[in-house]
């Protein structure tokens, strides 16, 4: 869920970094070809064994699927993906493992009050340490610098806030709304006031893309019943260009811990949608130390502290 973008693509290789260089603890990396294998005679259902109190590594697993590709190493595993409908099986190949983290809190819960998972942790989604020194360059370079776009929606899309803001547009034909048309392969973007603009694969391209918007449209993405919402980096990341934001996230414990509220303005009607965006279209600067702060508090530096905790 948090490879929604090129940017976001790497946050994972920094969180490995980070974690190893504090920790300690090296990360585990399948060879191409037992990865190949395993991938085309693997059992889904091989479970995972670990044993912190001996020689053990750090494993992020995009999701439950890929969990079969470090059978038989000591690894703590730290799933990105954990949706409901994968629960069952996520709580059986782990029934060996001492400890095992998710990193979305709904999935906690179940794992803890359906499936009596006594390793399982919670680790919220966390920030790239890089983040919050992006967002301080960012918006040092872009102080002078007028917002060319009201409005951009990039990366997977929402389908009710899309919706929202094409009703926006269709009423305030002037009004510029960016969206990407297709997956983060092939980021060609389209304007309602300009049409196609082009391609954004190019790193610097699509930073100035982005933090020329005045106000950005994120979201949880839902899991695959479409009841509970996983937040993705991508708040991280939007909010490291600078930019308003205006999102969709379900109230709840995660929100909370990772404290969403503090720089993103959570709406559930078109109502609450539209007075909001015509007050941030108005507002000028984001409040930097509000931002900053969010950004370096969900550092995942800060959550070697949990591993710490739960390790030491």
């Amino acid at each position: 869920r948090f490879m929604e973008s090129m940017v976001e693509k790497i946050d994972v290789f920094e969180w490995e970094d980070t974690l190893n260089r504090e920790l300690g603890l090296p990360v585990r990396k399948i060879n191409p070809v037992v990865k190949q294998y395993r991938q085309r005679f693997g059992r889904m259902d091989t479970p995972l064994t670990n044993d912190p109190g001996r020689d053990c590594s750090l494993a992020f697993i995009m999701n439950v699927e890929s969990a079969r590709l470090f059978a038989g190493y000591n690894v703590i595993p730290v799933f990105l993906d954990t949706f409901s409908d994968l629960l069952k099986q996520l709580a059986k190949i782990t029934r060996d493992c001492r400890i095992y983290y998710v990193t979305n809190y709904r999935s906690y819960e179940l794992l803890k009050s359906e499936y009596h998972a006594d390793g399982v942790r919670f680790f919220p989604m966390p920030c790239s340490d890089k983040k919050a020194d992006m967002f301080s360059r960012i918006v040092k370079k872009g102080e002078d610098r007028k917002k060319l776009i009201e409005v951009i929606q990039y990366g997977r899309q929402d389908p009710v806030l899309h919706k929202w803001m094409q009703e926006i547009c269709a009423q305030k034909p002037d009004l510029e709304y960016v969206y990407q048309l297709y997956d983060y392969r092939n980021p060609v973007y389209f304007s309602t006031t300009k049409g196609n603009i082009g391609n954004y694969k190019d790193k610097d391209r699509f930073e100035d893309l982005v933090s020329s918007a005045a106000v950005a449209l994120v979201s949880a993405r839902a899991d695959h019943s479409g009841k509970y919402g996983f937040v993705t980096p991508r708040i991280y990341e939007t909010a490291s260009f600078g930019c308003h934001l205006i999102g969709r996230y379900p109230r709840g414990k995660e929100r909370e811990v990772i404290g969403i509220d503090r720089v993103c303005s959570c709406v559930e009607t078109f109502e609450e949608f539209s007075d909001e965006l015509e007050r941030l279209l108005s507002a000028g600067n984001v409040d930097f130390e509000a931002y900053d702060g969010f950004l370096r508090d969900n550092e995942v530096s800060k959550r070697v502290r949990e591993f710490m905790d739960d390790l030491l």
